[in-house]
């Protein structure tokens, strides 16, 4: 799942204008139904907020035998945990602060940990409420629910709200981050990632927050907007990324990363026509791809016309760009690739070269359109099927051929075998999603794919009724195993008995392995990454963040203007 679009903190207070839309939607928004439970802090969205470091589960926890390959390895996944969310205020799913959890493997002995990410964010909110029980405050942060809302009063409130908590804090692009949506290791490091913000680097084994990575302050300023998916090139330990603002141009900045750190590209502005919500992208081994689709941002649509701020447009084509990796011209050195319909793709599988360089391929999961809003009774209606896409760069020509059949089922988090990237695999893996009721389908997959990529063939592992899970997560059985022969390793949850377990389900015969139940329920998360031994154990350090006005030390003044101004604006 993607994150909110946190670029949107540039943006200023509404004028003065503005307020006369405040007063005339307040009855509207007073009278609203407080009791209603928000769907995302209901079942098994809703947050816990004990944390715990590496307790050793009983024999009896597991079921099966756990793979020789992941005796000493890790499992992490992030997720959304807000502290201070409530019912009676607006929350979406993708704000919530940032919480780990990892089983980590000693001698085949699985120990659980789980704990918060400190950002600016939760630094902030926990000097604030520090008196008040988790789950009570009115949190600072300015939900998704109502930049995605449509509705004037909600998008004003917000707009002020950012500029006030801006102002008080004097914390700008990084004040939401919650790095709540995805990991990477990189340059020995473990980073947790959400779009709109810097990397922040935690310890695989406590779990603490060691600080903002920004490439020891070499990252260009205008590029601290970092991808929640760059892309490690697997022969050269290069990190790809890129990061988009929705409020100014360029859209778009480009960056390599050399294995040991230094910045081969350093924010490379790429010129967009318009304000595209870039979540994912692809690599080859001479050209990085971009999605430009048409989920777009408009900070006047919910005054105008009153839809959601960042929504589809459906009736614009997408069309997809490539960059030369190393480029130094920016926009000029982009092919674009232009599409006849529109479309989204939230994630990418694996890309790669064909024909000496002149042909490239894509696999990602495209749906027809998307819904950023709508992710309860009728989340899904864009059901995204696995699509390869070609590229033939001497013409300029593309095509696209759908891999996955026509059946009833929808296909997200798509997963190769890493040892691959930029190479044709022969197994694309990824969570399957029903496309009826749609109801099952927001609480989360109740299934696992393997798409044969060659003929198209479809195997399936179907949960239990009742049973949901995450994205897999792909282990090789052994550093020289064929490419996609191993182990998908994924969180699931059963809404009879409330239990959480990590599966484990062996590529080959599609079918569970083993099973470890967890000391308590972890909520439905976004993305996980999975640690050997060797990256674990090799670890590097760095500074923590600096104390300045993030600090939990905040003035007296400043948190009761927070604390009081935050209940004034509805937050």
């Amino acid at each position: 799942m993607p994150p909110p679009a946190l670029s949107l903190l540039r943006l200023a207070a509404p004028r003065s204008s503005l307020i006369p839309l405040l007063r005339k939607d307040a009855s509207r928004a007073a009278s609203s139904d407080a009791s209603t439970t928000n769907f995302y802090l209901s079942g098994n969205f809703a947050p816990v907020h004990s944390e715990q470091v590496s307790i050793a589960l009983a024999p009896a926890a597991v079921v099966g035998k756990i793979p020789s390959c992941l005796a000493d390895g890790q499992f992490l996944r992030g997720g959304s945990n807000p502290r201070f969310a409530r019912n009676d205020r607006p929350y979406h799913w993708f704000d919530g602060d940032g919480m780990v959890h990892s089983v980590r493997f000693v001698d085949c002995v699985p120990h659980y940990s789980n704990r918060y990410i400190r950002t600016n964010k939760y630094e902030v909110e926990s000097a604030v409420f520090q008196d008040q029980p988790a789950g009570t405050g009115f949190g600072v942060n300015v939900s998704l629910d109502t930049l995605g809302s449509g509705k004037r009063i909600d998008m004003a409130k917000a707009l002020i709200h950012l500029a006030f908590v801006r102002t008080l804090t004097g914390i700008k692009e990084d004040f939401l981050s919650t790095a709540n949506t995805a990991m990477t290791y990189y340059n020995g490091r473990l980073l947790a990632l959400m779009e709109g913000c810097p990397p922040v680097q935690i310890d695989p084994i406590t779990l603490e927050t060691v600080g903002v990575y920004d490439f020891d302050g070499t990252l260009n300023d205008d590029a601290r907007a970092v991808t929640a998916h760059p892309k490690i090139c697997s022969e050269t330990g290069e990190m790809i990324f890129f990061g988009y603002k929705l409020d100014a141009s360029p859209h778009l900045r480009y960056s390599v990363a050399s294995a040991d750190g230094e910045l081969l590209v350093n924010g490379l502005a790429i010129s967009q026509a318009r304000p595209v919500m870039a979540h994912d992208f692809a690599i080859t081994k001479n050209w990085s791809l971009f999605m430009d689709a048409p989920l777009l941002a408009n900070v006047a649509r919910p005054f105008l016309h009153g839809k959601p701020m960042i929504d589809f447009e459906a009736s614009a084509p997408s069309r997809f760009g490539l960059i030369p990796r190393y480029s130094t011209n920016g926009t000029a050195d982009v092919k674009w690739f232009q599409m006849a319909e529109s479309g989204y793709a939230f994630h990418t599988a694996n890309a790669w070269e064909e024909d000496d360089g002149r042909v490239v391929k894509l696999l990602a999961c495209w749906a027809d359109s998307v819904n950023l809003k709508e992710v309860d009774d009728s989340y899904r209606t864009d059901h995204p099927q696995l699509c390869e896409f070609t590229f033939h760069l001497s013409s300029g020509e593309m095509s696209k051929r759908r891999v996955s059949p026509e059946c009833d089922v929808a296909a997200e988090f798509p997963q190769v075998d890493a040892r691959g990237l930029c190479q044709s695999q022969p197994h694309v893996y990824a969570a399957l999603y029903p496309t009826y009721p749609p109801v099952l389908t927001a609480k989360g997959s109740n299934g696992l794919l393997r798409f044969d990529t060659a003929t198209g063939k479809v195997q399936q592992l179907r949960y239990a009724t009742g049973v949901t899970g995450g994205e897999p997560i792909f282990v090789p059985e052994s550093a020289t195993a064929p490419l996609g022969t191993g182990y998908l390793v994924t969180m699931t949850h059963d809404e009879h008995s409330d239990e959480c377990t990590l599966l484990i389900v062996s590529t080959e015969t599609m079918q569970e392995v083993a099973k470890v139940t967890m000391p308590h329920r972890v909520p439905n998360g976004f993305h996980g990454i999975w640690l050997d031994q060797q990256q674990v154990a090799h670890q590097k350090s760095l500074p923590a963040i600096e104390a300045t006005k993030n600090s939990p030390d905040l003035p007296a003044w400043t948190r009761f203007l927070l604390r009081h101004g935050t209940a004034f604006l509805g937050r």
